[in-house]
């Protein structure tokens, strides 16, 4: 196959990738692939550009020969043999357990093709307290994080979304956890998610905001506190500010003032004095904005 000399690794890799994924999920058809690409489906991947899928489907017609044996590894078809065996166990998994429909539903939100599986989610929200187990069973399966897998590694967060709104606790840790590891996209769905989780949520967040020293997870945490507008978030993240070591942390310093933004009206004059903070210069418009939304007037 030609390739550029300048990318030729970076195609190789490339190709890999997609003929992973075609093997995984369509069967080693370039051709189903190309149609559920057309289409938009939930297990699309975003970085496998449609021209060089078809590049590689021509390549195959005209050269008679299926790339998969020539250009992937032992390791890489030992893990494609371990996709059909997941695919396998889960079309056989009701017919060998007494817990069928729990199983059954989680099975039908895993294979499922929707991007939001409405329907399957709403099944398992009813059955309530009784089916956590087996999600939280589920989603210590580590390979439904792996978009090779059934599911495209979508299922853990669909799981998640389940329990919260069911309104386990039990899914705040592994939601929390998936925040630095997620698109916008799913951010915004994790952070309404956590939301859903009331008064738990908030003070899980509020103790990790607190933590020491200030890393990513303090970051994390405020992120995902300002949706909660209280005013208990409000005077944590304004005590927060008070000290001179949150300020060295200019993402910590932004995602806690916008949590200010529930201060009740007695404390907005400290906020209003956090202007004074020998680092908050680069903030002092930020700062300024919440004084006049407060009908107050300019820091000038």
């Amino acid at each position: 196959m030609p390739y550029d000399d300048e990318t030729a690794f970076f195609r190789d890799e490339l190709d890999v990738d997609i003929l992973m994924h075609r093997e995984a999920h369509f069967s080693g058809s370039f051709s189903a692939m190309l149609d559920y690409y057309k289409k938009g489906g939930k297990g699309v991947q975003g970085h496998f550009p449609l021209g060089r899928i078809q590049d590689l489907a021509r390549y195959e017609e005209s050269t008679e020969c299926n790339l998969a044996p020539i250009l992937l590894s032992g390791p890489e078809m030992e893990k494609l043999g371990r996709v059909k065996e997941a695919y396998d166990q889960l079309r056989e998994l009701f017919e060998s357990t007494q817990d069928r429909k729990s199983l059954r539903l989680i099975g039908d939100l895993i294979l499922a093709e929707e991007t939001e599986p409405a329907k399957e989610m709403q099944e398992i929200i009813k059955q309530g307290k009784a089916i956590v187990p087996l999600l939280i069973e589920t989603l210590r399966q580590q390979t439904l994080y792996d978009p090779l897998f059934p599911g495209y590694g979508l299922s853990p967060m669909l799981i998640a979304k389940c329990l919260a709104e069911i309104g386990d606790k039990r899914a705040i840790i592994f939601l929390f956890e998936q925040l630095g590891h997620s698109s916008e996209g799913e951010e915004d769905e994790i952070l309404s998610a956590l939301k859903v989780l009331g008064k738990p949520a908030c003070d899980f967040l509020l103790h990790v905001v607190s933590g020491k020293p200030i890393n990513a997870d303090n970051e994390q945490a405020a992120l995902a506190l300002i949706s909660f507008k209280e005013a208990k978030v409000s005077k944590k993240a304004l005590s927060l500010l008070s000290s001179s070591e949150t300020w060295d942390h200019p993402v910590f310093v932004s995602y806690l003032l916008l949590a200010c933004e529930a201060l009740p009206e007695e404390m907005r004059v400290s906020f209003q004095e956090l202007k004074n903070m020998p680092k908050a210069k680069a903030f002092t418009q930020d700062i300024e904005v919440y004084c006049q939304e407060w009908g107050w007037d300019s820091l000038d």
